[in-house]
């Protein structure tokens, strides 16, 4: 769980939950600038969650 501000709302502080890849995903597309490497992380995720 992590805590964001909604600036739709008005900068209300808010929270929200998220499995480990879909927070990894999101995280990723913030700090990664080449696109072939979103996409082996994601496809990371992908083979872990299928075990």
């Amino acid at each position: 769980m992590f805590k964001y501000k909604d600036y739709e709302e008005y900068s209300k502080q808010k929270e929200m939950t998220f499995d480990a890849c879909k927070f990894i995903r999101r995280f990723v597309q913030h700090i990664l600038p080449s696109v072939s490497s979103r996409f082996d992380i994601i496809a990371l995720c992908q083979t872990l969650t299928k075990r």
